[in-house]
């Protein structure tokens, strides 16, 4: 009797049965996890031997070698569902994050540091996993698609140095405010009257935009606030035939809709003149429907007031301050936004 007692009191009440149970169910809650553990040790190993001998091959190589890594992960769900109850809670939250992430998910697991051809391979944090799963809907199929085609022009399009775009920043066009909106967003402002179609190529205008871009968000959208988004104001104030550039008001929107996505919060088009409209009439039907909803016509001061404080812009765009607030794009420097 006593040591029957004494047995029941160190095993704080519970009869041996029970305990045994509970052993047991805990030790193949253990297993299946270190098992699942060691499955994806082995795939990301093969993962990143595959990236290393992929890197001596062609760019097109990268998107077969990470689809084949991500239908790994997918068996090994797949096996774990099979195995395990329909209320298991770590597959509940492994089935959520295949669903979301997917075949992208495998893209971050693997060693990006890898130099293809020359080029480095784009760094793929996070961040930039989800804009590109949230601009197409967090459809998965459709979203590793629109990433694969991000890193093959990424592959061709590094870092733009400042000595191959000499004639655009000597036009002193792009500026960043050193204020934001009322949402917190950097503001770019590109001034069009500024903009000399004969005098850059539209390739250099093309890198002038993804030099912008690298260097706004390189500067200010990082770590905690990668996620964040910009407001470009483009003054087509007093602009003529000779700054009318269709071409490059089409690639900036081409760049933002299908390489930085999620990456674009509000485009105001600053007092647009009629002859204006005759490109953006032939431009518009390029635009997707979600970039077009983020495109404000503004003529007047009012047009304004739900996203800028007057204070915090330069009356040239329609706000009550100074031309100072105003920064040249190559002289942008992370202090030079005010508390961002």
């Amino acid at each position: 009797m006593e040591a029957s007692a004494s047995a029941s009191a160190s095993s704080g009440g519970r009869s041996p049965g029970r305990t045994s149970r509970a052993s047991t169910s805990f030790a193949r809650n253990e297993s299946a996890s270190a098992g699942y553990l060691s499955r994806s040790g082995t795939l990301l190993k093969s993962g990143r031997e595959r990236i290393q001998r992929a890197a001596v091959g062609s760019a097109s190589t990268i998107y077969n070698v990470l689809l084949s890594v991500s239908r790994g992960f997918g068996s090994v769900r797949d096996s774990l569902r099979r195995r395990a109850p329909e209320t298991d809670p770590f597959l509940k939250a492994l089935e959520f994050r295949t669903r979301v992430h997917a075949e992208i998910g495998a893209v971050d697991a693997v060693d990006h540091a890898v130099l293809l051809k020359g080029s480095q391979f784009p760094k793929l944090n996070t961040a930039t996993l989800q804009k590109f799963l949230i601009a197409r809907k967090y459809d998965v199929d459709k979203a590793f698609e629109m990433l694969m085609n991000y890193v093959e022009w990424r592959l061709t399009h590094i870092s733009i140095a400042e000595s191959e775009i000499v004639q655009s920043l000597a036009q002193e066009k792009v500026y960043v405010v050193k204020k934001t909106d009322k949402m917190r967003h950097i503001c770019i402002c590109i001034v069009v009257r500024k903009h000399m179609m004969k005098e850059v190529s539209l390739e250099e205008t093309s890198q002038l935009i993804v030099y912008v871009i690298d260097k706004v968000t390189s500067t200010f959208l990082k770590k905690k606030k990668a996620m964040d988004k910009l407001t470009c104001i483009i003054d087509l104030q007093d602009i003529s035939m000779a700054n009318l550039d269709g071409a490059a008001l089409k690639t900036i929107l081409t760049l933002l809709q299908n390489y930085f996505p999620e990456t674009l919060a509000l485009m105001v088009l600053w007092r647009p003149p009629s002859i204006f409209f005759w490109i953006w009439k032939m431009i518009v039907p390029f635009v997707d429907p979600k970039t077009k909803g983020k495109i404000l016509m503004a003529y007047k001061k009012k047009d304004l007031e739900k996203h800028f404080e007057e204070k915090n812009l330069p009356g040239s765009i329609g706000g009550t301050g100074s031309e100072d607030l105003f920064v040249r794009i190559q002289d942008l420097q992370s202090a030079d936004v005010d508390g961002y």
